[in-house]
């Protein structure tokens, strides 16, 4: 396994922020008001050119709403359950012997899909 730097953990923790606030339409100055720091303090946190304190990390993830592991762990997915309660919720009325081989199916679509990713070395440490 491959060594991984301070800054570089540093750096992917501030991309992953970033990434996260994007999705959600959150401006930097947004997010700093939410967490109570400066607008540069999280500039410079997404750049990787700031370290942050495990109380920040934590502010940071109630206010993008998803766990610390999540800000932490870029190849995590940011994946609310509650998306699927309405599978979940067809799938209780088939018969058992259905119910079976849909999950089948659901493994073997999980599992095609990351193979493609350690195909293409997403799966790998820089």
């Amino acid at each position: 396994m491959a060594k991984i730097s301070a800054e570089k953990g540093d750096e992917r923790i501030g991309r992953r922020i970033r990434q996260l606030r994007e999705e959600r339409g959150m401006s930097q100055r947004v997010l700093a008001e939410a967490v109570a720091v400066s607008q540069s303090s999280i500039a410079r946190l997404e750049s990787g050119k700031a370290m942050v304190s495990v109380f920040t990390i934590r502010e940071i993830a109630k206010v993008l709403k998803v766990s610390t592991s999540t800000l932490l762990d870029e190849k995590r997915i940011d994946f609310d359950i509650s998306e699927m309660a309405g599978i979940v919720e067809k799938i209780k009325y088939y018969p058992p012997y259905q119910r079976h081989k849909l999950v089948k199916i659901m493994e073997g679509v999980l599992d095609g899909i990351c193979g493609l990713a350690d195909e293409r070395g997403q799966g790998d440490e820089e």
